[in-house]
């Protein structure tokens, strides 16, 4: 039986639905129709087995219906075509008693409800309530991965934004120096101070920095290489990565990161998604610092500190972000993973960076991502599943 709620449900789901109704008997075909009319958007009928998969081949049905025996095609070898097309199509056969011995193989086939005739209209309701139930939930889970995966690489291009911006500012000081020896070489010449020597040391120190450059250009491209498959990695190695491109942009600021990796650990994911959640993370720590610095709050030449711990503890990876860059309003801590929801100025931030490391970390990799004010400054905990191994303890200062 079905509740009053179940069919205003069924109603809900079916307006948005189409069925394929195969019958070849006309009157039971025609009552069954005006009866399905009433829940779905579209009902579409056929009389046989070969009218029903002309009828599929020319429209995309979420619910088949169909009796077995039927002239020309009948129902079982129906519905494995139709399922040797679309191995996901809902089926529900109905059968008089005497075909019930078709049972198996439609059940090896993977229908979803076998029905006897004489149809009770309140069963067949309960039947379609909870195929059409399990048909919208899965629509929906796939439109939200399909959200995710557009919110996932605006983040991703954000962050590169994010990188490029930093890079190109801090490009310039190494351009100048080119330009300086550049014209320190037409100085020479006009004072006959050019000799091969001098030439030879210029040509050095330009190469040199060019070198440099070059070098942050073949780690931004390693570093956004895009990865096909899950791999087993060193998180510790990974967040060295990120951090050699990204404090590249604190090179101008009074901002020091210290990285110490406890532990090797490998885990198992995509590298590139665990290195876009460490980079909004460092984003916001270091805006909380120049934010801070700037209203005065700190001493202009009080140093901002970054610090990152990676360390295994029993059978997790733990990693922890730490800044110095003042506390976050009990408030405001409880919603920085909302989507869309940022405290920075208008058109410095679209509030998307944590809201999208949560679905990383949380629904990608099957983990923990939290954060919480300590002392005077937040820390971001990321607790992910291991994948082995200790080695001795390592510390750098990366900037």
């Amino acid at each position: 039986m079905v509740n009053v709620e179940e069919i205003r449900r069924l109603a809900e789901c079916g307006s948005k639905m189409k069925v394929l109704y195969v019958e070849d008997e006309k009157v039971l075909r025609e009552a069954t129709r005006r009866l399905l009319f009433r829940f779905f958007k579209v009902v579409d009928t056929a009389e046989n087995g070969e009218e029903g998969l002309i009828q599929y081949e020319t429209g995309e049905y979420d619910i088949i219906i169909s009796d077995i025996c039927m002239p020309v095609l009948n129902g079982v070898d129906m519905v494995k075509k139709i399922k040797a097309k679309n191995e996901k199509q809902a089926v529900i056969v109905v059968s008089a008693h005497d075909d019930s011995h078709y049972l198996i193989d439609l059940i090896n086939i993977g229908i979803d409800s076998f029905l006897l005739k004489p149809i009770k209209e309140q069963y067949l309701m309960s039947v379609l309530y909870k195929i059409s139930s399990e048909i919208m939930y899965k629509q929906e889970v796939e439109k939200r991965k399909k959200v995710e995966q557009l919110l996932l690489q605006k983040s991703r291009i954000i962050a590169m934004g994010e990188l490029i911006t930093s890079i190109a500012h801090n490009w310039r000081q190494p351009l100048n120096q080119v330009g300086l020896i550049i014209q320190d070489l037409e100085e020479a010449y006009k004072f006959d101070e050019l000799d091969e020597n001098y030439l030879s040391e210029s040509v050095s120190s330009t190469l040199s920095i060019i070198s440099s450059m070059s070098s942050t250009i073949t780690q931004f491209s390693n570093y956004f290489q895009p990865e096909s498959t899950m791999m087993e990695f060193d998180i510790g190695q990974s967040l060295k990565k990120t951090l050699e491109l990204f404090c590249k942009s604190l090179e101008h600021l009074n901002i020091e990161c210290i990285l110490n990796i406890h532990d090797d650990i490998k885990i198992i994911g995509y590298e590139l998604e665990i290195n876009q959640v460490f980079l909004h993370i460092l984003n916001n720590a270091k805006d909380a610092i120049v934010e801070k610095q700037m209203s005065g709050f700190d001493p202009k030449d009080k140093k901002g500190i970054i610090c990152e711990d990676v360390y295994k503890f029993e059978d997790m990876c733990i990693v922890l972000i730490t800044d110095n860059g003042g506390n976050i309003s009990e408030e405001i801590l409880g919603r920085i993973f909302d989507p869309y929801f940022t405290t920075k100025e208008q058109g410095k931030g679209i509030g998307m960076g944590l809201y999208v490391s949560k679905i990383i970390i949380e629904e990608h990799m099957g983990g923990l991502l939290y954060a919480e004010n300590i002392g005077n400054g937040v820390m971001f905990t990321i607790e992910l599943p291991l994948a082995l191994k200790k080695i001795q303890k390592e510390q750098m200062p990366l900037s």
